[in-house]
């Protein structure tokens, strides 16, 4: 809880806090015009070229700080690398916790005695990872899957991230809210029982407000604009696809869900005891 609490907070201050302060400091008032103006494709100069990333603007303030320019942006351009193998062991072990709920085929759940990992899970991964790169950099999509230019866009790739992440970010709330009515026994010794239905609730107030007014209200209001095609407004934004993968992910749990009654697992009994070893 400390771990997550520092991390948070460093968070919210590197990412908010820290950005105003340097950015006002500086006198950069404009900052988000200067964004958009990149980002918008425009013919406007920019200083070399650049997006407002801050260490640019330090740099563009006092010429002294180049080398915090170029440190950073070093560091940008290798952190991803650095992120990537985080990320792929994290997917991975959320395929491992499926297959062990009985959500996805054993295959995944298998974990390789010599790497002591899931490696089917972390191949699948890595094949995923692939197949979006593949079509983020090629026109290979089909026509009513694609974005501009049959291959996806990063604009869509975006707009595919937050959709898919509603879930991520809301079930925590929705799990504390109702995790001492539907498995009481989960909780029974759980630190803050009793103030879990309020930590569900306050959890659920950001991610809630965020995505109705950040993300509901923009689609709709797409949606409903009378100069606005509908069916190339979902394409070109990512979300066709991501109503594709909720669907997808639909059909899998239902087909697993069958599966695992026709071979007679009572998936209800899941956590109900500890297994022996």
């Amino acid at each position: 809880m400390i771990a997550l609490l520092g991390a948070l907070a460093i968070g919210v201050f590197a990412n908010s806090i820290f950005v105003d302060l340097l950015t006002r400091h500086f006198g950069f008032d404009t900052n988000i015009g200067w964004g958009l103006t990149y980002w918008g494709g425009t013919d406007l100069a920019l200083p070399m070229g650049q997006p407002n990333s801050l260490p640019l603007l330090a740099t563009v303030a006092n010429s002294s700080l180049w080398p915090l320019w170029a440190f950073i942006s070093f560091a940008g351009a290798i952190f991803p690398f650095l992120l990537c193998p985080v990320y792929i062991n994290f997917i991975s072990r959320i395929g491992l916790a499926w297959s062990l709920d009985r959500q996805l085929p054993e295959w995944f759940g298998e974990v390789n005695e010599r790497m002591r990992a899931p490696l089917n899970a972390i191949l699948a991964t890595l094949g995923l990872t692939a197949l979006f790169l593949f079509f983020q950099s090629y026109n290979a999509l089909p026509h009513f899957l694609a974005t501009t230019g049959n291959k996806l866009n990063l604009a869509g790739t975006a707009w595919f991230s937050i959709t898919m992440a509603i879930l991520t970010w809301t079930m925590p709330g929705v799990n504390a809210l109702l995790v001492r009515a539907r498995r009481p026994d989960l909780v029974r010794n759980a630190p803050f029982g009793k103030a879990l239905p309020w930590v569900g609730l306050a959890w659920l107030v950001f991610p809630v407000w965020v995505y109705a007014f950040g993300i509901i209200k923009p689609i709709w209001d797409s949606l409903t604009a009378s100069d606005v095609s509908k069916l190339t407004y979902l394409e070109t934004n990512g979300i066709l696809d991501a109503l594709i993968f909720y669907g997808i992910g639909i059909v899998i749990y239902v087909v697993m869900q069958m599966r695992s009654r026709a071979a007679g697992v009572d998936t209800n009994m899941l956590f109900a005891e500890i297994p022996p070893d």
